[in-house]
């Protein structure tokens, strides 16, 4: 891991104490994608398979990952926050699992404009959460930034 995604890894796990009990790393990111990976142990059910709280904690930590690094880097001054979340669960997952949520530049760019000249704007993101290379779940979310 480089020292830039084990310093998001931290940050995550110093601001959001459930990353480090779900063991969450960022093991991908470049300003407009993200990969956040979760291993199978901390987050197995009853039924040896993903549990689906886990599933969703990923999936939405992933849209604001994203979304909450791409402000840091461009210094806007705003709290992140999730307003809605949904999951559609499509297999069980058997294994470490993995969410990836892309920004769309076209939409960022409204979502900060709106930001500037209202001082709170919402942005939807979706995340597709993977196990052992097949798409299990995608998490969709609307996230609120709130300027300071």
């Amino acid at each position: 891991m480089s020292d830039k995604l084990a310093a998001y890894t931290r940050y995550l796990r110093d601001n959001i104490p459930l990353t480090g009990a779900m063991e969450v790393s960022v093991v991908y990111y470049d300003g407009e994608r993200g990969v956040l990976h979760a291993p199978f142990a901390p987050n197995i059910n009853h039924r040896h398979t993903i549990f689906g709280g886990s599933i969703a904690t990923l999936g939405i930590l992933a849209g604001w990952f994203v979304l909450h690094e791409k402000m840091v880097v461009e210094k806007v001054a705003a709290r992140l926050v999730i307003q809605k979340s949904a999951v559609d669960y499509l297999l069980p997952g058997k294994g470490g699992f993995e969410a990836e949520c892309r920004l769309d530049q076209d939409a960022y760019l409204s979502f900060l404009k709106v930001l500037k000249s209202k001082g709170k704007s919402r942005l939807p993101l979706s995340a597709d959460i993977r196990s052992e290379q097949q798409i299990i779940a995608r998490h969709h979310g609307v996230y609120v930034a709130l300027a300071h």
